[in-house]
């Protein structure tokens, strides 16, 4: 898998990265930092614990690294979960699933990481 295909696996802007970070070498560089970052742990940690200052932590660091990378569909779905989070008093049904949608996307993206990597 090549970085166009990683991109087009996962709805992502591989345009729009390329103009971030010139070339493919440097996007797949970038794209391994992030797939051996501690984010997905620190998704998964915060959900189990269903602790919304967490939650919102981590997905406000999420959508902007997912953004820098064009990732539009883990930047999405972290911006929905950092603005219910952002809003909460206690937890709920809506930031549980919009948290499991959350970990959906970003494993398909983890997924396809390792393929290209």
């Amino acid at each position: 898998m090549d970085v166009k295909q990683f991109y087009d696996a996962i709805g992502g802007n591989y345009q729009r990265a390329l103009e971030t970070m010139m070339n493919d070498e440097f996007v797949k560089r970038m794209l391994l930092k992030f797939l051996n970052s501690s984010s997905y742990s620190d998704l998964l940690e915060a959900f189990r614990n269903k602790d919304i200052k967490a939650i919102f932590n981590v997905t406000h660091m999420l959508k902007g690294v997912a953004g820098n990378l064009s990732l539009t569909p883990l930047q999405l779905e972290a911006a929905a979960v950092c603005e219910i989070a952002r809003n909460a008093f206690e937890y709920t049904a809506e930031l549980d699933i919009k948290t499991e949608n959350l970990i959906s996307v970003y494993e398909l993206i983890n997924s396809n990481l390792k393929q290209l990597c």
